[in-house]
């Protein structure tokens, strides 16, 4: 939780103010002992940006950098891929799309380089985005009168319908998850401004919280650019509604071809991204790749930029911005200011982030299906430990429970669902016991873990199996309509092939559709559209790792409950 929690967070209205006084002052600084410069004139620097902003980061370097001798090259990173790359001293800046995640990025850096002090130099800020409750258009009115609508509907009509499905984002891997629960707060203690650690301990404050969250389907751990890639393919089968910055809700509404999204700002109140653009102060740091980054970060807060900015739906940090030129108005979404809330104080945010972990969450129910077959023997199996081991210690409470159930052709092994708390360790030395052996029997194993988590019949959790495979099904027909010892009977799981799907997503239908599914292919014998088929209907999604990735695959995973 603390990763996503800035130190110092200048609020949106006064960087504003002083951006100008930033950005000129900078080149007056005392920039400490002087540095080598790189051989020869200095080509280009490299500043890496969230996924969440391609499209406007794209058109922003590619418009300055005919421009300028010196390019800017974009490098799209995630976070845990901007803490690696300023390791490895290639950025002169990166752009995350919030100042909330500046705190972990100096905190990798410094963990690094103990001696070092902190790399965070410059901010300037250049767009801005309101998070906002992104419902499908027409259905706005499940969430009250337009006046009415925010956090409060939003209970009461998940509350009341356990088909609403909505999400916001991990609080732990998004910064408009953390925007979201902070705003949930602000909206249980029915302030606008100065939340505090007292505010947030107050009973009727934290039932408000937990009761929101608990109507939660699932929590994202992936970023809103994923998120709306996910909508793009499932459409309003996929959720009801989900929290988003407004700029995501109109990259939704340019790519969809069928039908679109409406933000409603919540009558609460709402806070800002606000996408800051950061100049890395490594020991290499030349003055012309700081002159450059400054150069680079005038344009962006300059008329053409802002103009950039504004065409993709981002709201500009230039005050005096004609707003009748913004397009969101041609996507249903207003352009008014919304009511905005003030950030606490990183004290509070880090408390109410431990709040929401211990105890405010929606809990989860989590069976872990892993395929041991033959095919899985060497680097595959041995990565695929590392992932399950990370995997079970990412997971921060021990409320949550998990079981685990291992299959080749047919089950090896099984770890009943239990508390965390009470079966961690057991849990840990069953994935290292972990060996390799036999034939495939996916549909099978899927059908088994769904319908023992099933059977526990618990409405009060997000019920998830998580199910991943190495290669294609060519076992599971040993069991299809047989009666199996200590199991029972099995229905029709096996189809005419091994795409045909048909049958095993009725038996999981049978099972009861309150339990999502959630598939890994691991490695390029495994098929992803068929395994994406099978995840699709039951609200989850299909995933593609390899021994180089499956390891942050499950880590992402895990942020999603």
């Amino acid at each position: 939780m603390k990763r996503l929690l800035l130190s110092v967070f200048v609020p949106l209205f006064f960087s504003c103010c002083l951006l100008t006084v930033m950005v000129d002052s900078c080149e007056e600084e005392d920039t400490g002992p002087a540095k080598l410069a790189t051989p020869g004139p200095l080509k280009e620097i490299q500043v890496a940006y969230d996924p969440n902003k391609a499209r406007l980061f794209e058109e922003l370097v590619s418009a300055y950098n005919t421009k300028t001798a010196v390019k800017v090259r974009g490098v799209k990173l995630e976070i845990q891929g901007m803490q690696d790359a300023m390791a490895a001293g290639d950025l002169v800046g990166v752009s995350p799309d919030s100042s909330l995640w500046l705190e972990s990025l100096d905190e990798a850096w410094q963990s690094a380089r103990p001696d070092s002090s902190s790399i965070i130099g410059t901010v300037v800020r250049y767009a801005t985005t309101p998070v906002v409750i992104a419902t499908w258009q027409g259905r706005e009115g499940e969430l009250g009168s337009l006046e009415e609508r925010g956090w409060a509907t939003l209970l009461k009509r998940a509350s009341g319908n356990p088909d609403y499905r909505w999400s916001h984002g991990s609080p732990r891997a998004s910064a408009s998850g953390m925007l979201a629960l902070v705003a949930e707060f602000y909206a249980g203690a029915g302030k606008g401004y100065g939340l505090t650690k007292a505010d947030a301990d107050r009973e009727e404050v934290r039932r408000y919280v937990a009761e929101i969250e608990r109507t939660i389907a699932r929590y994202g751990g992936e970023s809103d650019a994923a998120l709306v890639d996910y909508l793009l393919r499932e459409g309003a089968r996929g959720l009801s509604a989900t929290v988003l910055p407004e700029a995501s809700v109109f990259d939704f509404n340019q790519q969809s071809r069928g039908d679109k999204l409406r933000a409603v700002h919540p009558s609460e109140g709402t806070l800002m991204l606000d996408h800051p653009l950061v100049l890395l102060e490594t020991p290499d740091l030349t003055p012309d790749q700081r002159r450059a980054f400054l150069e680079f970060s005038r344009f962006l807060t300059g008329p053409e930029g802002q103009a950039i900015v504004v065409k993709h739906g981002f709201r500009p940090v230039d005050l005096a911005y004609d707003m009748g030129k913004s397009p969101l108005k041609s996507e249903g979404i207003s352009t008014e200011q919304p009511k905005l809330l003030q950030m606490p104080v990183p004290g509070t945010l880090t408390y109410l982030s431990g709040a929401w972990a211990s105890g405010l969450k929606r809990r989860a129910n989590i069976m872990l299906v892993v395929d041991v077959s033959g095919s899985m023997d060497g680097e595959k199996l041995a990565r695929t430990k590392e992932a399950l081991v990370s995997f079970l210690k990412q997971i921060p409470s021990d409320e949550e429970r998990v079981g685990l159930l291992t299959f080749s052709s047919d089950i090896v092994d099984y770890e009943p669902l239990g508390r965390l708390g009470d079966n961690r360790q057991r849990l840990l030395s069953k994935v290292e016991g972990l060996k390799a052996n036999g034939n495939t029997a996916f549909y099978y194993a899927l059908w088994l873990g769904h319908r023992l988590l099933a059977e526990r019949v618990d409405q009060e959790r997000i019920n998830v199996v998580v199910a991943m495979t190495d290669g294609k099904e060519n076992a599971s027909g040993n069991f299809s309509r047989r009666n199996v010892p200590n199991v029972g009977a099995v229905p029709r799981i096996v189809g005419s092939s091994t795409q045909d799907i048909a049958p095993l997503l009725s038996a999981l239908d049978q099972n009861g559709r309150g339990n999502m599914v959630f598939t890994v292919a691991y490695g390029s014998d495994a098929d992803l559209n068929t395994l994406s088929g099978i995840a699709s209907p039951f609200g989850g999604q299909g995933y593609r790792a390899d021994p180089a990735t499956i390891r942050k695959l499950y880590e992402l995973i895990s942020q999603s409950f």
